[in-house]
């Protein structure tokens, strides 16, 4: 801050015309700082607008790549399109066909051997009733003879009781 010096003598008038010159270069400190506030964003928008100028660049070329891949691809996918049009069906549904019938016989097979499996079983459980049934009829058998030997010494036992008495 100035030292200013004023020759009247009159108080008020001083210290107005000091507040002024201090209102002044405070106004001026102000405008300075302001000033060099407003270079610094500048200087941060010029970096940023250079790095905005390169992405938009880097994204352009990256389109331009996505376009000519893209072009490519279409390219072979028309190229491929062709190729399968040029086959006939009959190439392409003829191994098909083949396969199919083949998986069909295989499941066929599968079947009949699920069946003859499940038979199989079937035949051994019945085969073991079979003997089960047998092996019952003959204990049966046993015990019938047994009871006819029992009823037969019994009435042996009963004639000759009768004799005796």
């Amino acid at each position: 801050m100035h030292q200013i010096t004023v020759p009247y003598t009159d108080k008020k008038i001083r210290n107005a015309l000091k507040y002024a010159f201090y209102s002044i270069n405070k106004d001026k400190i102000q405008t300075e700082t302001s000033i060099e506030t407003l270079k610094e964003q500048k200087d941060k928008i010029n970096q940023t607008i250079a790095i905005a100028e390169q992405k938009y660049s880097q994204q352009l070329i990256s389109q331009y790549e996505y376009e000519v891949t893209l072009n490519v691809n279409q390219k072979r996918l028309d190229y491929l399109q062709k190729e399968l049009d040029r086959h006939t069906s009959k190439e392409i549904i003829a191994p098909i066909e083949q396969k199919s019938s083949l998986i069909n016989n295989i499941a066929d097979r599968y079947t009949q051997y699920k069946i003859s499996k499940k038979n199989k079983h079937i035949k051994t459980k019945l085969h073991k009733l079979e003997k089960k049934e047998k092996s019952l009829e003959n204990k049966d058998k046993k015990i019938k003879t047994e009871e006819e030997q029992i009823e037969k010494e019994i009435t042996t036992l009963k004639d000759q009781d009768k004799k005796l008495n």
